[in-house]
């Protein structure tokens, strides 16, 4: 299969709070995720990180 998305250790920062924090993920085409948890843990951030709308704080998409 080929990989679309794949990060390794991707992290992201508001000042002082970390929202992501070595973020590992592999996603292949063809393949359906989904991205869930509670209100206000990181989802959009994530999202938009990946979109590259967010520079990430650290380490590479």
């Amino acid at each position: 299969m080929t990989k679309i998305i794949q990060t390794k250790n991707l992290s992201k920062s508001y000042g002082k709070t970390q929202v992501l924090k070595n973020i590992d993920l592999k996603i292949e085409q063809g393949e359906f995720t989904a991205i869930m948890g509670p209100s206000g843990s990181g989802e959009i951030t994530l999202m938009n990180t990946l979109s590259t709308y967010l520079i990430f704080s650290q380490n590479f998409l």
